[in-house]
């Protein structure tokens, strides 16, 4: 457990989430996602339009057409399968989502939810440097793993 909001709970920046942030998220009175929503503002309204996003990549005439996402599927296929957006450094949203994708209940709690409001499977992960995918879990680690090269080899990030 960590010492106050020491070094290792912050990153050189100190935008990641430290202990008090994380007591205050895990311990609200509503729950996780009520936490998140209070304590990191922007970051549930930020991952409900990318599973909205992954739930309508393939609507016709509604289908968001992300610069990076596109880049990596034409690097490395896989189809319609996921979902990858790519945020630029500095930004806190980006990196609180990070930290609670990076949270190994925190990543479940979020995707129970999510998929619970686009009512089909979704599963996060954190790539590259400040992206997320969103995927339908047919995806293997070989696959992934091409989809996270791909991601790190656009620069800049379009």
């Amino acid at each position: 457990m960590c010492k106050q909001a020491t070094v290792s709970c912050l990153n050189k920046k100190g935008l990641n989430m430290n202990c008090e942030m994380a007591r205050a998220v895990w311990t609200h009175p509503d729950g996780f996602i009520a936490g998140v929503r209070q304590h990191m503002p922007g970051v549930m309204e930020r991952l409900e339009e990318l599973a909205h996003r992954f739930k309508h990549r393939n609507c016709v005439g509604c289908r968001h057409d992300d610069p990076f996402d596109r880049e990596v599927k034409s690097r490395v296929g896989y189809g319609e399968s996921y979902y990858t957006e790519h945020s630029a450094e500095g930004d806190t949203v980006a990196t609180w989502i990070h930290d609670v994708v990076g949270d190994l209940v925190g990543k479940v709690e979020l995707e129970r939810y999510l998929s619970d409001r686009i009512k089909r499977p979704v599963f996060l992960g954190n790539m590259c440097c400040k992206s997320c995918v969103y995927h339908d879990g047919t995806l293997d680690h070989e696959a992934m793993r091409n989809i996270q090269l791909a991601a790190v080899m656009i620069d800049p990030p379009v």
